[in-house]
């Protein structure tokens, strides 16, 4: 039955950003332990879960990329539908492993984001989370913010990065650990750029810019989540149609 689930997108138009390549081989396999114990981990698992519990139940939800499938539980136990989409079939079946029998209650895709196989305004909510500080270019944030709006009708529920705000402290202290906290974002940065591969990089893309590709697309922000404390700058954004 889990086998039956998963399909491919026959020639699809290859994205040209290096992480789009990346989740392959020993990156994919080794995806969750490198990942799991991280504190930013557990804060998306708190995000995610939080806003799933201020939605009913019935929905049609699309995780994209949904990479190890940490987030299908969540939304399996909330009593949604669950389709999962991911550039790379070695990431699917790593959610294959993690999920176990859970992973034939969903639909899995191997598909480019900016080439979904879904119908136009077929899924309520869309998930993505570590995905768009991936894409170098805005112009391919662009495709794949359209693609988001061409299948969802109803919200989009996504992770964004952005110059991390200034908080300012006048105290010698508070310089030492505003400089310490510089450090510590361009280490985890480095790290998070080896693990997908040496040829991709964290994108840090202003807000303005961002909020305005939704914004063309019709998605309209509703409210945005409070800042990642282990890693600034991270946020989930909540938008509607």
């Amino acid at each position: 039955m889990a086998d039956a689930t998963v399909r491919t997108v026959t020639n699809p138009a290859v994205p040209s950003y290096p992480a789009a390549a990346k989740y392959r081989g020993i990156e994919a396999a080794h995806y969750v332990q490198r990942r799991a114990s991280e504190p930013t981990w557990a804060w998306e698992d708190e995000q995610v879960r939080g806003y799933v519990a201020s939605l009913g139940g019935g929905l049609q939800v699309l995780d994209v990329p949904v990479g190890s499938g940490r987030y299908v539980p969540i939304f399996l136990d909330a009593g949604w539908t669950v389709h999962g989409c991911d550039i790379s079939a070695e990431m699917i079946s790593v959610a294959k492993e993690h999920l176990g029998e859970r992973f034939g209650e969903c639909e899995m895709v191997v598909a480019p984001a900016e080439a979904m196989p879904w119908a136009d305004d077929s899924i309520d909510v869309i998930v993505s989370g570590r995905f768009i500080q991936w894409i170098p270019e805005l112009s391919a944030v662009d495709r794949v913010i359209a693609e988001f709006a061409r299948v969802g009708r109803g919200e989009l529920f996504i992770q964004l990065r952005i110059p991390a705000r200034p908080r300012t402290d006048p105290t010698l202290r508070g310089a030492f650990r505003q400089a310490a906290q510089v450090v510590s974002r361009k280490v985890r940065r480095r790290r998070l750029a080896r693990s997908a591969g040496s040829a991709a990089q964290i994108s840090t893309h202003s807000e303005p810019d961002l909020l305005a590709i939704l914004d063309r697309h019709g998605w309209r922000v509703t409210s945005i989540g409070v800042e990642c404390p282990s890693d600034p700058g991270l946020r989930f954004y909540r938008c509607e149609r």
